[in-house]
């Protein structure tokens, strides 16, 4: 009786160290989505004077609310990467140019950026997904917006 019960108690530490392992893998490793955001080299002039590159973003983000909406309602990683392209896409030369961004939509899945245009890239993977689904726990209206 003794024997066997250390045989199942074995077999469970086995099974147990196994669940651990394949969640450790799923939470931290394994991408479920990977999220592309392309910005394009061409340059659009604003026709908005400037000394600095915040002069252009503050004008960009009055000019365009869904900007700031991108910026301020998503995931904390999320905000981050459009952040990232948000600022690689706006460009203090005399006077403020902006360059085209796509991929910016969680609902706009993008396979390739087109040659020449940079890549800014979110691997969604098990932890990033949770976060996603305490935000959308948190906020019911965007559970449409994210598809993984």
């Amino acid at each position: 009786m003794n024997k066997l019960l250390k045989i199942i108690l074995i077999i469970f530490a086995v099974i147990l160290v196994l669940i651990l392992l394949i969640s450790a893998y799923f939470y931290w490793f394994h991408v479920f989505k990977t999220m592309k955001i392309c910005i394009s080299e061409e340059k659009a002039d604003m026709g908005i004077p400037c000394t600095i590159k915040e002069e252009c973003i503050d004008a960009v983000k009055k000019g365009a609310p869904e900007i700031e909406k991108a910026l301020s309602e998503n995931p904390k990683m999320i905000k981050e990467k459009i952040n990232e392209a948000f600022e690689e896409s706006v460009i203090c030369e005399s006077t403020c140019k902006i360059k085209e961004i796509r991929g910016m939509n969680p609902n706009e899945e993008i396979i390739t950026c087109e040659s020449g245009d940079k890549e800014v890239i979110q691997k969604i993977r098990g932890k990033e997904v949770i976060e996603i689904l305490s935000f959308i726990k948190n906020n019911p209206e965007y559970e449409k917006s994210f598809q993984i």
